[in-house]
């Protein structure tokens, strides 16, 4: 399709030698992996557009295609390699959030749970003012059915995502629901800023691999959590510190009017972001890798910004958040009755900012918009979404 096209696009594709589908209109562009399920590009039309999500220096390959004794160096360890082999962008951690059990590793279990290693089945349907990209994923270790549904309309630069998660065991299943969305460069420098409506916070309890920004294990109010030697890190600011990450988990608030997640470049003009139910996902998983990990595939090369909004605060076992229960009143796992399904529905947005408006601190949902509201409670812009109360109500 031609830049400049109005007509809507839905199709297979190649992205760097993988099976992909697109998904575009006259205003951007989406791709969509079928192996591990990740939306690895979204950007505005046009030459030298950036596409704000992370893309790992690594090669990535198909992740069924990992082989342990010639991708472990390159790699890592199965239960890591195998995800990492073929991660980029946006990933769906489901049934897990963090690493297997041993039991669950010796099962062929993996980092973040099946999703992103399976190979998902795609179609593509158009219509006269939208196309659509349909996915389903079969989990047969946790007996899990999930589909997605990615919608998007002319005029919009808004992506009207829904999701469906069917437990095929004659049981109760707990799990965890989280969406992994990652942000790198060119997009990702320390001029972004995140806004998110956060409260109370904690510390991942391991910390970084000795490379912590953050102390271990520590509660905190959003947005400033205790730095690893002294003072406060405000943790709206990204890549502050080289050499270090960290992983911290944040309520969303109850009585904010939206639930959402968004980061924003004012030097680039552009922000990207998602909002969601806080029914559905109560907690954002903050994660940033700069240039920190030693290890085979990192190598001291990455810088990424993890915004990773589900149903758990931290990536921690499925036992480890059974114990903690709830934290700060939230629960910490999601719930499936014998046979039961839950859908939820949220939206990805971006969007181009104003040449002096500053970054993006706050979200308002209108009847049919995306209001991206500046530090001085202006709006910065307004984003037409049309499907919005049918996606968030």
């Amino acid at each position: 399709m031609r830049s400049g096209e109005s007509t809507l696009a839905c199709e297979p594709t190649i992205w760097r030698g993988r099976p992909a589908y697109l998904l575009a209109n006259e205003l951007v562009t989406l791709m969509h992996l079928t192996g591990g399920g990740h939306i690895v590009d979204f950007r505005f039309r046009g030459r030298g557009q950036s596409n704000p999500f992370w893309i790992p220096m690594w090669k990535t390959i198909e992740p069924w295609e990992f082989d342990p004794g010639k991708h472990s160096r390159t790699y890592g360890a199965p239960p890591v390699g195998r995800v990492l082999s073929g991660l980029a962008g946006h990933s769906l951690c489901l049934d897990l959030f963090g690493m297997p059990s041993e039991e669950e590793a010796a099962r062929g279990g993996t980092l973040h749970g099946e999703a992103g290693v399976r190979k998902w089945k795609g179609s593509a349907t158009r219509r006269r003012s939208q196309a659509e990209l349909h996915f389903s994923v079969s989990l047969p270790k946790s007996q899990l059915l999930f589909s997605r549904s990615l919608s998007l309309r002319r005029g919009e630069s808004v992506v009207y995502i829904r999701e469906t998660v069917k437990n095929r065991r004659p049981a109760e299943h707990v799990f965890q629901w989280q969406q992994h969305a990652a942000f790198g460069p060119p997009f990702l420098s320390n001029r972004c800023t995140v806004a998110l409506p956060g409260v109370r916070g904690k510390t991942f309890p391991p910390g970084y691999e000795g490379y912590e920004l953050l102390q271990s294990n520590r509660e905190f109010e959003w947005p400033f959590a205790p730095r690893f030697d002294r003072g406060l890190v405000d943790l709206r600011r990204v890549l502050t510190t080289p050499g270090r990450g960290f992983v911290a988990g944040v309520q969303i608030a109850a009585d904010h009017p939206a639930a959402f997640v968004c980061i924003s470049n004012p030097l680039a003009r552009l922000a990207i972001g998602y909002c969601f139910r806080r029914e559905d996902f109560p907690w954002v998983a903050l994660w940033e890798e700069n240039r920190a990990r030693k290890s085979s595939p990192w190598k001291r090369r990455e810088r990424v910004r993890g915004l990773e909004f589900g149903s758990s605060p931290l990536p921690m076992s499925r036992d480890q958040n059974l114990r903690l229960g709830e934290l700060f009143g939230s629960p910490t796992l999601a719930r499936l009755p014998e046979n039961g399904e839950k859908t939820v529905g949220y939206l990805l947005f971006i969007a181009k900012l104003p040449a002096k408006g500053g970054e993006v601190a706050d979200i308002r949902l209108g009847d049919k918009s995306i209001e991206l509201i500046g530090a001085a409670k202006k709006t910065l812009c307004s984003l037409p979404a049309a499907s919005l109360s049918e996606y968030l109500c």
